[in-house]
């Protein structure tokens, strides 16, 4: 008879005798009650000022329920207009509050802020509707690299410079290929990605379980990724690049839990046993 809807024992806030619930009330103020104790009033009560609802409301049930012109969960913030137009205010396009990166004060949202220096966040907007994270191709809180290096960002968009389109500008108009046929050719059978812009260093994990032969062709139109992970099995093939644009030199790789660092010139080739690999490259 003592147990609340969770089948919990006076709400853990206190102890059933006879079959009805006696609330733990240890400094006689009684704001712990109901049939189950379900109830604490102690949570209305302001961290700052000690009192019930800031002394601008009243407490039931654990909830403040605030004068006219006072709002905020313990009626901590004064503001003048109706609760309604507070709600209205905040409302984004999307019809969430904020568009749930911000908090709402007064009908004003303050977006949470994700940028450590605290300067601009990458979160803004009137009601934090815009958010720059979306035009980073892999979010780098600590990074600028918006839309690829190729456009501006402009509320969460990317509008792309000249020559250069995709979500995030990462596809060069002179690619004869779509972004989803540039990225499905360059995934090939072996499920290896394009990675990177073609004008910075960049890294990726060629596999990381052990093959028998691996060999790396560096030429001037592509570079060729091959590796054979049975013997006897036919060698898989792949070409790495980046936006479509061949890679032209490959800098380290791991083998055998050792590392070679290398440049690898025009032509060359690489045969090594692998445990492990990874390429740093650049482009043409």
């Amino acid at each position: 008879m003592c147990k609340n809807s969770q089948d919990i024992i006076c709400s853990n806030a206190g102890t059933c005798q006879c079959g009805r619930c006696k609330c733990e009330n240890s400094e006689g103020n009684g704001l712990i009650y109901g049939k189950f104790c379900e109830c604490d009033d102690r949570e209305c009560i302001d961290d700052e000022t000690e009192e019930i609802c800031t002394g601008h409301g009243k407490c039931y049930c654990g909830n403040c329920y605030c004068e006219a012109g006072w709002h905020g969960d313990k009626c901590e913030f004064q503001c003048d207009i109706t609760p309604w137009e507070i709600k209205r205010r905040c409302t984004s396009p999307d019809g969430k509050i904020c568009s749930n990166r911000g908090t709402c004060v007064c009908g004003e949202c303050t977006c949470h802020d994700v940028d450590p220096t605290g300067d601009w966040g990458d979160i803004h907007g009137d009601t934090c509707e815009c958010d720059e994270r979306n035009c980073k191709a892999v979010y780098d809180r600590y990074s600028d690299d918006f839309c690829s290096g190729h456009g501006q960002c402009n509320c969460g968009r990317c509008d792309c410079k000249g020559g250069w389109t995709g979500k995030k500008c990462e596809h060069p108009h002179s690619c004869p290929l779509s972004v989803e046929e540039s990225t499905k050719k360059c995934q090939g059978n072996s499920n290896l990605p394009c990675f990177g812009r073609a004008d910075t260093q960049q890294s990726m994990d060629l596999f990381s379980s052990p093959w028998d032969n691996f060999r790396l062709t560096i030429i001037t139109k592509k570079t060729k990724v091959m590796f054979q992970p049975v013997p006897g099995t036919t060698p898989q093939e792949s070409h790495i690049t980046a936006n479509c644009w061949p890679l032209t030199e490959v800098n380290k790789f791991a083998y055998l839990d050792s590392t070679l660092s290398r440049a690898v010139r025009i032509d060359d080739e690489v045969n090594v046993r692998l445990a492990k690999a990874s390429v740093a490259f650049g482009g043409l």
